[in-house]
């Protein structure tokens, strides 16, 4: 089984243990992390950021929440076990991340594909070791 394969394996086993969707659409990316707060395996969602509203239909866990750090109302990833925000500088910018290695979300097949090839490599190449 190659990484992609696995990472692709991995998501779905934690969309069926938090009751989390998986959106059916090229316009998100699905990724996973602990979750900061409880530690429980969370699935993350990034999507184009220059929209005012994400993509519908939207997964439950994406919510419009006022995060403290920065006191400005935007929607944000949240736990669904504890509810906390999982925020976004850690899930776009962090090196522990896989989406540290999306770049801008394109809404096609070919981009949807190529940047779920590379964040399952980058996972277990540079987070899992």
């Amino acid at each position: 089984m190659n990484h992609t394969e696995r990472f692709l394996q991995i998501i779905q086993r934690i969309s069926k243990e938090s009751g989390v969707s998986i959106p059916d659409s090229y316009e998100y990316r699905t990724a996973f992390l602990d979750c900061w707060k409880c530690n429980k395996e969370v699935l993350i969602f990034n999507w184009n950021k220059d929209l005012e509203t994400p993509p519908q239909p939207m997964p439950k866990t994406v919510e419009k929440k006022l995060v403290k750090t920065t006191e400005i109302e935007h929607w944000v990833n949240n736990c669904p076990y504890c509810e906390n925000i999982q925020g976004d500088f850690f899930i776009d910018s962090e090196p522990d991340s896989p989406m540290f290695v999306l770049d801008e979300i394109k809404n096609d097949k070919d981009s949807y594909e190529a940047d779920v090839d590379r964040m399952a490599k980058y996972y277990f190449e540079n987070i899992i070791r």
